[in-house]
Formats: C-alpha cells, structure tokens, sequence
C-alpha cells in the first residue's frame, strides 16, 4: 500500500529517512485501523519494529498526524 503523509507540521522533525518511515507507519497503520484506540501510535510502533522518534516534539508530531488520518 503505498500511503504518503505530504504535509509535516516541522519539517526539522523529518531530518532522516527511517524517521519519516515512522511518521509514515502512524499515518498509515492508523488510517487502516490497526492502532487500537487509545493506544499511543509511537508505543504501537515500538512493540513492532525499532523506531528513531525519540523527542517529544517527534512522539506529538506522530500522535498528531495519528490523530488527523484516523477513520
């Protein structure tokens, strides 16, 4: 499936490429519903493969773009 999130609220927080896969997986995993509700999309992501968001402007920047493609 090929989802891409084109709108980044920080484009400081995209400085890597395995960084934007994260951000990407959030957007994406959520829209298709496989995050459960209320469950931290950064969380989710870590109990399935490593993830690179570490600071909590990046952990909010994921929640948020969670939050904004979310069915």
């Amino acid at each position: 499936m090929g989802f891409r999130v084109s709108v980044y609220t920080d484009d400081r927080l995209m400085r890597d490429n395995e960084m934007s896969k994260d951000f990407s997986i959030a957007a994406c995993h959520s829209n298709a519903g496989f995050i459960p509700k209320g469950m931290n999309p950064v969380d989710w992501i870590r109990s399935k493969r490593q993830c690179r968001l570490e600071s909590k402007e990046q952990v909010n920047c994921a929640i948020r773009l969670s939050q904004k493609y979310k069915k």
